[in-house]
């Protein structure tokens, strides 16, 4: 049957992209012509997160809905200064999942940013978002040097970068450096002004800006909005909109619930801007536009839905899942919870993770009479690890005593062997009565319906084995084995062999046909 390296590059490519995405990172190291065939074969990735702060760095990277993978890089000194620890788990924010590794790096820094690079920095990789928790002052004074200058000319392949409240002209410069200038089309300033009163965003309002062929856009998510607020915040995104004629800009409120939507009158003008309003199947909307680029409204008009990914039909389903469960981190990841706004207010932040506690509980008992889900196989490099660092023999399963028997059979045929080859008495080397020992243990094993795990407590409390067995214990042993067996075995002659003229014929043709044949050689070739 050929194996891996016998197969053609074409059948290689189709196995690569039916991998997971660490399986695939993993064949990647194994064989140059291994890395070849996965570096041309294209992946998609939905999403990726980076993040920093209080000198811990954060990967994630998204894979589907549900299903990601999480590594947490921090130094304590308490325990080493020269090993950073990366805490590492898989479709889980949950501590108690996680896996703890020490890497051998002077500093986290430079750990986390190795990590992402030969993770991610591939031409075969596509990211549709990478998205960028961190601080503007930390990006600005020491981050950026950092991840440019690792990166070493290495650059992501992504469609959007979204960020925090930055200034669009400290971005650029980064970005151009570290992303595929061609292939990024949307610079995102991202934000969340979370609610007691629900546990998903209900509208949206975002400032779009259209500039070299770039969209840079400006997005914050309500939880809930009154009509006060909602009043306060349209009067400074049209403020923003009067006083900027260089390029398109277009402010779009998005409502996602219909009934709890602030809809304005169609045709309205406030001062230089033109107010379109559009109700659609989906949600509902309200477009700004200054009257310089009125002519924009005819293509926003043509468009069916525009609720992008907070739109449960239209949106892509992962695209819809992250956004809806973004309120979740005040829960899951309380310490990268910075593109939330109004994170200081105490009382807001607390309800929010007690009805957010409640509601997961109230899912996992609905969960509980379904059906069984078939358990997940960890990915590369994310499999749980004992706590104590040991990896516990397995035991062959013992299926209906098959084992058991074809162990007893092979040592009872051992035994006999022995009494065979010395006659009446039975003397066992140390080497033997280890072997004895070592079946009578498989014996308790296999009896035992789990499989037991050897301790050191144990071991060291078994007595040595004895040098000699008793010659009364050893013909003992002798008559079990005869009278298990059918029949007794026959005695062994101890005669010396017989010269026979066989045997002569046998050492005279050894002997003398090679001299013959060397004395012909010698009279042909002289």
């Amino acid at each position: 049957m050929p194996c891996w390296n016998y197969l053609p590059a074409e059948i290689k490519q189709h196995v690569v992209k039916k991998l997971d995405f660490m399986s695939r990172h993993s064949l990647r190291y194994t064989s140059h012509l291994d890395r070849l065939i996965v570096d041309s074969t294209p992946v998609q990735l939905p999403r990726v997160r980076f993040g920093y702060k209080d000198g811990k760095y954060l990967i994630v990277i998204y894979t589907g809905v549900e299903k990601f993978l999480r590594l947490e890089f921090e130094i304590d000194p308490s325990i080493d200064k020269n090993f950073v620890i990366v805490h590492k788990s898989e479709n889980s924010c949950n501590p108690k999942k996680m896996t703890t590794k020490f890497v051998p790096f002077l500093t986290v820094w430079h750990c986390a940013i190795m990590h992402l690079k030969s993770l991610l920095a591939h031409k075969s990789i596509k990211i549709n978002s990478m998205e960028w928790d961190v601080f503007p002052e930390d990006l600005k004074n020491f981050l950026a040097m950092q991840v440019i200058e690792l990166l070493d000319g290495e650059r992501f392949r992504t469609n959007e970068m979204v960020m925090r409240d930055h200034v669009w002209s400290e971005l650029c410069p980064f970005w151009e450096t570290v992303c595929n200038k061609e292939e990024l089309k949307v610079i995102r300033q991202l934000g969340l002004i979370i609610d007691k009163r629900g546990l998903v965003p209900v509208m949206a309002h975002q400032l779009d800006q259209y500039e070299d062929g770039k969209q840079y856009s400006i997005t914050f998510m309500r939880m809930h909005l009154s009509l006060q607020n909602f009043q306060a915040t349209y009067n400074n995104f049209i403020e923003a909109v009067k006083n900027y004629v260089d390029h398109l800009q277009v402010v779009t409120f998005k409502f996602f619930d219909k009934k709890k939507s602030h809809i304005m009158d169609e045709g309205m003008e406030l001062g230089n801007v033109v107010v379109h309003p559009h109700k659609s199947e989906c949600g509902n909307f309200i477009y700004n536009v200054n009257k310089k680029y009125e002519q924009h409204l005819d293509h926003l008009k043509t468009i069916k839905c525009d609720l992008g990914p907070f739109c449960k039909r239209c949106s892509d389903p992962f695209e819809y899942w992250y956004y809806q469960n973004f309120p979740r981190r005040v829960l899951h990841e309380p310490l990268w919870t910075d593109f939330i706004l109004n994170i200081g207010d105490e009382k807001t932040r607390e309800k929010l993770r007690t009805n957010v506690l409640q509601h997961e509980i109230m899912m996992e008992n609905i969960q509980k009479g379904n059906k069984k889900k078939t358990p997940e196989i960890p990915s590369w490099g994310f499999k749980m690890i004992p706590s104590d660092g040991l990896v516990y023999p397995v035991y062959p399963v013992n299926r209906g005593g098959l084992v058991k028997k074809n162990k007893k059979r092979k040592y009872k045929r051992r035994e006999k062997e022995i009494t065979r080859k010395s006659g009446e008495d039975v003397v066992m080397d140390e080497r033997e009565v280890d072997k004895m020992e070592a079946i009578e243990d498989l014996d308790n094993m296999f009896d035992s319906e789990d499989n037991v795990d050897i301790s050191e407590d144990e071991t060291a409390s078994e007595e040595p084995a004895p040098e000699n067995i008793p010659e009364s214990d050893s013909s003992h042993v002798r008559d079990e084995c005869l009278t298990d067996s059918e029949e007794k075995p026959e005695e062994i002659q101890t005669a010396e062999p017989k010269i026979t003229l066989r045997n002569l014929q046998c050492i005279v043709l050894t002997v003398l046909f090679p001299i013959s044949v060397s004395i012909i050689l010698y009279f042909v070739i002289f």
